[in-house]
């Protein structure tokens, strides 16, 4: 045998020790576990013995250890995987998005509206959470209706307007000192108009009092005449629309001296009061309704801002067409003044010509 070989022999017999150490280690032991029973081997980990019952459980026999060592393993393995996972941006999301349903489910930053009146009652009503989350509400329900009444969806229209009525009067509710509460009585009965309830419609308008001097009062009593049609009532609906017609009259010009009047005194105010009531639909032009009052009452405008029937429009219209002809005749039969430069005076109608005479 050369000195290679032999060598060669030496490092193989020193692998075989090496790899038998820990078995002739576990003879001279016990296993930790069951102390009865000798051990076979040891834990990677720890070292401790262990018989071949414990040896069967273990799942991945290339690195047996003792059932503490593996749970400990398993725990590092697992708070190092969570470490790593802190680097994706998505698991932030997630984790964001679970907390914000959770606090949301229990309520907690999701107060209720009347939390919010209790909060508010020293400020403004303007400012007011509470009316204008329920009136917020009542413009999409609305506009939902809009949309399917002009798509033909009339049985879906009518569960939208009547949810819109309800809004209107929860907002009411929270506002029944406000100057915005014939606007939302009146929105209230037009979705109820809507929604197929003329009757309820009646009872909410006169569940408030209108005056002339009321900004909706046009509206209001047009509102009324409408339904009022619709019902059958025909004497109390011309009589709604005369309302209407003088409502309009009487509001020509005033409108917007209040308007201006407001926005000096409170700007704030006044704005949301122009949007509340643009959300509300009551800001219909009153040209707009007079112009229909007029065409339901057979009335036509005389041409000088009054309006009349068409009888007396006539018999007016042909007082100035003759006042017209005599004073055409009039003018007609005055000699015409002779030419002169300077000035010239007609005394038969009653005015000055200066005349200016120029020379090349």
């Amino acid at each position: 045998m050369s000195e290679e070989q032999e060598k060669r022999l030496q490092e193989a017999y020193g692998e075989v020790e090496n790899l038998l150490k820990p078995m002739l280690k576990a003879t001279a032991t016990t296993c930790k576990y069951h102390p009865k029973q000798v051990a076979a081997l040891t834990c990677a980990s720890c070292g401790c013995g262990l018989c071949w019952n414990c040896i069967r459980e273990v799942a991945n026999p290339a690195r047996i250890t003792c059932p503490e060592c593996k749970s400990a393993s398993v725990k590092k393995k697992t708070l190092l995987a969570a470490f790593t996972a802190l680097k994706f941006p998505g698991l932030w999301v997630a984790v964001c998005i679970l907390i914000s349903g959770i606090t949301y489910a229990c309520g907690i930053g999701n107060p209720t509206p009347e939390q919010y009146a209790k909060a508010d009652a020293d400020i403004p009503w303007y400012r007011q959470r509470a009316g204008k989350l329920y009136l917020e509400k009542a413009a999409r329900e609305r506009q939902r209706g809009a949309m399917l009444k002009h798509h033909k969806h009339k049985n879906e229209a009518v569960i939208w307007y009547l949810r819109a009525a309800d809004s209107f009067a929860s907002s009411a509710k929270y506002w029944q000192n406000a100057p915005i509460l014939k606007d939302l009585t009146v929105a209230g009965a037009m979705m109820l108009e809507e929604g197929d309830k003329p009757e309820e419609a009646i009872k909410k308008l006169n569940s408030i009092k209108v005056t002339n001097k009321d900004k909706v009062a046009a509206v209001y009593y047009y509102t009324r005449a409408r339904i009022e049609e619709k019902l059958g009532n025909k004497a109390a609906a011309m009589k709604s629309y005369d309302a209407a017609h003088g409502a309009c009259q009487a509001g020509r010009g005033s409108f917007m001296n209040k308007f201006i009047d407001r926005h000096t005194k409170n700007k704030w105010e006044s704005d949301f009061l122009t949007k509340a009531a643009q959300v509300c639909g009551v800001e219909i032009p009153v040209s707009e309704i007079d112009a229909k009052c007029c065409e339901k009452l057979g009335l036509e405008s005389d041409g000088f801002g009054g309006y009349s029937s068409k009888k007396k429009v006539n018999e007016q219209m042909k007082k100035w067409r003759k006042l017209a002809e005599n004073f055409k005749k009039k003018v007609d039969g005055v000699p015409a003044p002779p030419p002169s430069s300077g000035t010239s005076s007609n005394n038969g109608i009653g005015f000055t010509v200066e005349i200016i005479s120029t020379t090349d």
